[in-house]
């Protein structure tokens, strides 16, 4: 995947903006398992990332807005599991990263 998406980069300024928009588009990628297009399912794995990105693109705004609170409630959840607080009420977050699975 690294490869497929870094394959063909240029030198470019990106502004705040277009780094949020992909960051969240990049996002919803993790979260779709397939699309319906009328009463015709898609099965979205089947889809290398490039073209997973490029259907995402080209989404209504109200699924995307969709995918974005979903993502949200997840990310929620994440921080509500990884969320330790000790005796005297002080809270700390630990983070599951590929560390965890390779000790």
């Amino acid at each position: 995947m690294e490869l497929e998406l870094r394959s063909d980069l240029q030198n470019e300024t990106i502004t705040i903006d277009t780094l949020t928009e992909e960051l969240i588009i990049n996002s919803c990628c993790k979260f779709i398992k397939e699309i319906w297009v009328g009463d015709k399912q898609i099965n979205f794995s089947s889809f290398n990332f490039k073209d997973r990105l490029t259907i995402v693109e080209n989404l209504p705004a109200v699924v995307l807005n969709h995918l974005q609170d979903f993502a949200g409630k997840v990310t929620e959840l994440q921080d509500n599991i990884t969320a330790i607080t000790d005796k005297d009420g002080n809270t700390q977050q630990f983070y599951i990263d590929t560390d965890f699975f390779l000790t």
